[in-house]
């Protein structure tokens, strides 16, 4: 099947959501996914999917805590991305113009962590 771009008639679009929430929003997602494929709707290599998390829902709401948890998913993610990356199955992570490492945001996250007092948030808006 060619790509969805080079189809007569067919239009790139984005899919936004309101907020979802739980089973139910996993459920919402994969009723529009059914929804689409049942229309004939197709995707080229440029697609993706991508979820924003709300922090406040798995660090609190308070700001150091966010700001701790965000510090310590990019440290993570950034020492093990090759990993998290390879078990989509593409290469489009190591090719492609989209995604690119977050290793400098984590060495710059890591400055941030080593200043005098690293919750602050002048500490955290100057390393930005």
């Amino acid at each position: 099947m060619p790509p969805a771009l080079d189809r007569p008639g067919y239009l790139p679009v984005e899919i936004v959501s309101p907020v979802l929430q739980g089973r139910a929003g996993i459920e919402q997602v994969k009723q529009v996914a059914q929804t689409l494929k049942s229309l004939g709707a197709c995707v080229n290599h440029t697609a993706g999917f991508h979820v924003h998390c709300s922090a406040e829902a798995v660090a609190g709401d308070g700001f150091a805590k966010v700001a701790e948890w965000v510090a310590k998913l990019l440290y993570h993610v950034a020492m093990h991305e090759t990993a998290l990356y390879a078990s989509t199955g593409t290469h489009r992570r190591e090719n492609g113009g989209y995604a690119r490492s977050i290793k400098a945001q984590k060495n710059a996250a890591d400055e941030v962590r080593r200043a005098p007092d690293p919750r602050s948030r002048e500490a955290l808006q100057d390393a930005v």
